[in-house]
Parts: structure tokens; C-alpha cells; sequence
């Protein structure tokens, strides 16, 4: 699950063992799939503490798409993050396979990640507006 903050995440520990201690891979592949998130080399020691709020939710976003999880719940997930990040989350939830259930006001973004369902609330109801771009 990504929540829409995460400042109980910030502590010493460093990008590359927060990482690994949920994304069951070799260090070599968690430095490539972190490379793939736009965490170089320079940032695989930082501490979660040093991190921006865009780059925590980029590595928070990492870890989801890379576990093994077959169930991502995603709140906000565009929040904190530029235009490059955007990119990168766009495509690993391309890429993902699982089941996804994410709430955004992004409709953009939803439609470019191949969100398929689309429900909204109104007048204290659950509509379902079954395919993004039926509405």
C-alpha cells in the first residue's frame, strides 16, 4: 500500500537496504531496479531521512512494483513526484502485472497507465463509470 504521506519512514537507514529489505533480490539487481527508479550509485547510501519528499515516494513506488505483491493500493500516487519520475512510475505500472486499485484526481495519468475502471463518488454514491473515456 503507498500512503498519501510517509514520514515515518524517515530514518537512518539508506536507500539500498531499505530496498532490499522488501524487494527479495541479489544487490546487483536492486542496484539496476533502483538505477531503473533514477536512484544513481551517488544515492544507494543516502539515508530515507536526507531524501525529498518526491524521492521517498519514488522509492516507495520502486519497492511496490518490484515485490512480490500481486495487489498494489496506490493514494495519490503522483504526489511530490517531476515530470522524469512520472515518467518511470508510468511505465513500471505499465509493466506491472498485479492488480491495481489507486485513487487520483491525475485522470492523465490513470489513462496513460492503462487504468481500465474509473469510479467516482457524487452525491454520497459510488458511480461506476466503467471505462476511462466513456464519461
Amino acid at each position: 500500500m503507498l500512503p498519501q504521506t510517509h514520514d515515518t519512514l524517515r530514518t537512518g537507514t539508506t536507500v539500498l537496504d531499505f530496498f532490499r529489505s522488501r524487494v527479495p533480490v541479489y544487490a546487483e539487481d536492486a542496484e539496476r531496479l533502483l538505477d531503473a527508479h533514477l536512484f544513481g550509485p551517488h544515492q544507494w547510501t543516502a539515508r530515507l531521512s536526507d531524501l525529498s519528499d518526491g524521492e521517498l515516494r519514488r522509492l516507495l513506488l520502486a519497492v511496490l512494483v518490484n515485490s512480490p505483491q500481486r495487489i498494489l493500493a496506490l493514494d495519490e500516487p503522483t504526489n511530490y513526484l517531476d515530470f522524469d519520475a512520472l515518467d518511470v512510475i508510468e511505465e513500471a505500472l505499465r509493466a506491472y502485472r498485479g492488480t491495481l486499485l489507486m485513487v487520483t484526481h491525475d485522470r492523465y495519468f490513470a489513462e496513460r497507465i492503462g487504468i481500465s475502471r474509473h469510479w467516482r463518488f457524487t452525491g454520497g454514491r459510488v458511480v461506476d463509470d466503467c471505462v476511462i473515456g466513456a464519461v
